[in-house]
């Protein structure tokens, strides 16, 4: 996953895609806690 510093030409993370990754989970943690909060408020 080094799809950002390809497409920039920087290095943040030293290559090993860990700064991709953060860049990806942080909006699916997200949507994942306001489905999750959906389906509780839902139910009560």
């Amino acid at each position: 996953m080094t799809f950002l510093e390809m497409l920039f030409g920087i290095n943040l993370d030293g290559g090993n895609g860990f700064f991709e990754l953060v860049l990806l989970l942080i909006p699916l943690t997200g949507i994942l806690l306001l489905r999750v909060r959906q389906l509780r408020r839902r139910r009560a």
